[in-house]
């Protein structure tokens, strides 16, 4: 039995570049108005490792300093967190949260670890040494094949290039993960998602991937690769393309422009690819759950819509 929170917690996701944290930020603003301190607790994959920041478009530390954040710059590189560790994160945070008399809400579009948070973990079947070395010498691409082609269904979506997850998808043998539609979702938790589905976030991906590349992201992924060349956060968009780019190798099958506009167009194109991967991930795993109830907004053309919402789920007055 998952444990509620001791208060309405508010799950606020959507898609890279949506407005998440700018949404978060200007909630938290406003019930501090009314004296309900609010305080996020991050749901990013990214944001967790503390060597990489601009890749991950981490939040300012004017950002960072106006509103109390958790679980950003909570691990390294060299290790190996995944969804476990940040439910036990998450629900310790939250509890301290509330323990102050404070509110929290999970801020994210990382859909693997909220739908491990709403619904529990599902643990599967542990490392198989001997199913690796079997492996080792296929290429990813080769095993992506195989796990397109192997019988069950997987708890989360696989990229072609993650390594990791495809092997560890393998390894369970086909064996079906039980669906989150046989589970309760954790009560007292609303889930409300953000999307632009017009050209305008396409605009916004592109404007942050070339603030991005000025920032340095070539530079910080040169500096991660030298200490933690095996990081699988690494091999995440922005840094995969970085890295490419880097080494002077172009995508199979396509040709790119030259220098950091190509760069600025593959990263762009990765960016375009994860949005609908978040976007199909929270249609199939919570708005097609029947108890999940998630509220939909156009975003920002809702944000007043949105705003009101969320302040009336925290017990709020409206705004004037």
């Amino acid at each position: 039995m998952l444990q509620a929170p001791a208060h309405p917690t508010a799950i606020l996701s959507g898609p890279t570049a949506s407005g998440k944290t700018a949404l978060a930020l200007r909630l938290a603003r406003e019930l501090k108005k009314q004296n309900i301190p609010l305080e996020i607790v991050s749901c990013d994959s990214l944001l967790v490792y503390r060597e990489i920041s601009i890749g991950t478009a981490k939040p300012t530390r004017d950002e960072l300093d106006s509103t109390p954040h958790h679980l950003i710059d909570c691990a390294s590189l060299s290790e190996n967190y995944n969804a476990g560790d940040f439910v036990r994160q998450a629900e310790s945070a939250i509890e301290e949260i509330h323990s102050r008399g404070a509110r929290a809400i999970l801020v994210g579009g990382t859909g693997f670890y909220l739908k491990a948070f709403l619904f529990g973990l599902w643990e599967g079947p542990g490392t198989n040494e001997s199913f690796r070395q079997s492996i080792e010498s296929k290429s990813t691409e080769e095993l992506a094949r195989m796990l397109e082609h192997s019988d069950g269904t997987w708890p989360y979506p696989f990229a072609v290039n993650d390594r990791y997850r495809i092997i560890r998808q393998l390894e369970r043998g086909g064996e079906n993960a039980p669906s989150s539609r046989d589970r309760s979702p954790r009560a007292n938790v609303g889930f409300f998602w953000i999307d632009d589905e017009s050209e305008k976030l396409d605009a916004r991906i592109n404007q942050r991937t070339k603030t991005m590349i000025s920032d340095g992201l070539i530079e910080e992924t040169k500096r991660a690769l030298a200490e933690f060349s095996e990081a699988r956060a690494l091999d995440s968009v922005g840094y995969r393309e970085a890295r490419r780019y880097l080494s002077g190798q172009e995508p199979e099958g396509r040709k790119v422009k030259p220098g950091l506009e190509g760069l600025a167009d593959e990263i762009s194109l990765s960016t375009r690819q994860l949005v609908k991967k978040q976007r199909t991930f929270y249609r199939g795993q919570f708005k097609a759950h029947p108890l999940v109830q998630a509220r939909e907004y156009d975003f920002p053309n809702e944000e007043p819509r949105i705003l009101q919402d969320l302040l009336n789920f925290y017990g709020a007055r409206s705004i004037p």
